[in-house]
């Protein structure tokens, strides 16, 4: 605990504890989760408060509640949150053990990173904290390091453990450094597989943040589970699993064509299937997503699953046929309304409900839009986030890209951000770094023109807020400013962190602020 207290945590959001994430995968089995827009999230171990802080001042409507056991980080998280005028979130400075059924039930419960670091008795108490306090159609997300590909991983911890001996966590850190500095230089990096592969992980894990390598590898709890392992201990505390965070993850056919009928040779059941699947792409992490027993689970997915839902593509399309996955493979489709389908969602970057969808589908196969065409799309397009091809929520994304021709506007919460850190969140839910050029425009981008902000980004950059260089001379140039600007919104727009002018009245503004951004 007094490491915890010296050495604060990685602030970052956890994309996929997101409750439209988890919202959307409930629902997909059958249940009636809460909406994101009026519900109550209780985060166990939320740290810095970087994963809650960016939902709340998105979702005013919503409550949401932070624990960890560390009074510096809480405070911390506190002051964050007062610094943004958030009336909607509560960060505690708790012991898990001590929550009490007084603090009521929970839409989304989330506990992100705590699991495998926590004592057996406070893995149950966890447990026992998503059956008392999950409401009815709730959803809890918890995260755990698993087997097999733990069992080759804590290799790497046992090693450092062992080499690090000091009684102090910063020159502990300082230790398992120079040993991974060292196995850098000397491994082999083509004589030998085992070899080779351990070069790789620890060249990665040096780049790592000291709060990673302290949490991860030197504490001294770190239990990693077997995914059925967690399964059972779920179901013997009266909670059923539901489906993984990473959907993709739960279909053998990613394994290739013949994966499914191959591994239902050795495997009975969902929990079996699933479990096989880690053996055979040596899985490290878990993400399951997990409601209170008596909850009905209907896991046939048909087309009537997609109704209602923001459908958003992961593909980028490369010629008139063909389509590019994020992993680069080419993906391409004989049906028409399918690829009439993905080239819509290719003019629209921040996606579009699925009935517009398949209404401007029809449209560009020369067809009158009709409810048979919703049949038709519903299952491939189900398919397709199956694959992790596309993303799906109820959540309607309230970015643009390309950006506006005037007035850009970014979300409060990271005009706010822009100006405490190199990072901020964007409306993704994902962590993005900024440079300096970066950072002092987001700060501005609050409904000024263009030509403001260019202004107002060279005053900063002659007050020193923002050091930014161009050929190792200050930037000072108004004129290659506002280019810089330019490119530089095209990017950022790109990255989720531009509003559709039609949201800038929701959420543009900057909580605790009187009024909202606008042009």
């Amino acid at each position: 605990m007094a490491d915890y207290e010296d050495i604060l945590y990685d602030n970052h959001p956890f994309p996929m504890t997101h409750p439209d994430h988890l919202g959307t995968l409930g629902s997909l089995f059958g249940m009636q989760p809460a909406p994101i827009e009026r519900c109550r999230v209780l985060e166990l171990g939320c740290g810095l408060g970087g994963n809650l802080v960016p939902l709340a001042a998105l979702f005013p409507d919503s409550t949401f509640v932070g624990i960890d056991l560390s009074q510096a980080q809480i405070a911390a998280a506190q002051a964050d949150a007062r610094s943004m005028g958030l009336s909607n979130l509560t960060f505690r400075a708790l012991d898990i053990m001590d929550l009490t059924p007084e603090w009521g039930t929970f839409d989304y419960i989330i506990c992100h990173g705590v699991f495998s670091w926590v004592p057996t008795a406070v893995q149950d108490r966890i447990l026992a904290i998503c059956r008392v306090h999950l409401a009815p159609q709730g959803l809890a997300y918890i995260s755990y390091n698993t087997y097999p590909g733990w069992h080759i991983r804590g290799m790497i911890r046992q090693m450092l453990r062992r080499h690090a001996t000091a009684s102090e966590p910063r020159a502990r850190i300082e230790q398992a450094r120079a040993l991974l500095a060292t196995m850098v230089d000397l491994l082999p990096a083509e004589r030998q597989q085992a070899a080779a592969w351990l070069k790789g992980e620890v060249s990665t894990i040096a780049d790592l943040s000291d709060a990673y390598v302290l949490y991860e590898h030197l504490v001294e709890v770190n239990t990693p589970l077997w995914f059925d392992e967690f399964v059972g201990r779920s179901k013997e505390a009266g909670l059923q699993y539901v489906a993984d965070a990473e959907f993709h993850s739960m279909f053998s056919d990613r394994l290739g064509p013949d994966a499914g009928d191959k591994i239902g040779r050795l495997a009975e059941g969902l929990v079996q299937t699933e479990q096989y699947l880690d053996y055979m792409q040596v899985r490290f992490f878990r993400r399951s997503i997990i409601c209170r027993r008596e909850v009905r689970l209907d896991r046939k997915l048909g087309h009537g699953r997609m109704a209602g839902r923001w459908v958003q593509s992961r593909l980028k399309l490369l010629d008139s046929d063909k389509f590019k996955t994020p992993e680069g493979m080419v993906f391409d489709t004989q049906e028409a309304l399918l690829k009439a389908a993905l080239k819509v969602l290719d003019q629209h970057p921040q996606g579009l409900k699925f009935e517009k969808l398949c209404h401007y589908a029809a449209l560009v196969i020369g067809e009158d839009p009709t409810p048979e065409h919703h049949e038709a799309l519903g299952g491939p397009l189900l398919e397709l986030y199956a694959n992790a091809a596309l993303r799906i929520g109820t959540w309607p994304r309230p970015w643009i890209s390309p950006p506006p021709d005037d007035h850009p506007v970014a979300p409060g919460f990271a005009r706010h951000q822009a100006t405490q850190a190199a990072e901020c969140t964007n409306l993704q839910h994902q962590a993005l770094g900024l440079d300096a050029l970066d950072r002092a425009l987001v700060a501005r981008m609050d409904g000024r023109t263009r030509a403001e902000l260019a202004a107002v980004v060279l005053e900063d950059l002659e007050a020193g807020r923002y050091n930014v260089s161009v050929d190792d001379e200050p930037l000072r140039d108004s004129e290659l400013i506002a280019e810089l600007i330019d490119k530089k919104l095209t990017r950022l727009a790109a990255r989720a962190l531009v509003l559709d002018p039609a949201r800038v009245q929701r959420y543009g503004r900057l909580p605790g602020s009187d009024g909202a951004a606008g042009g």
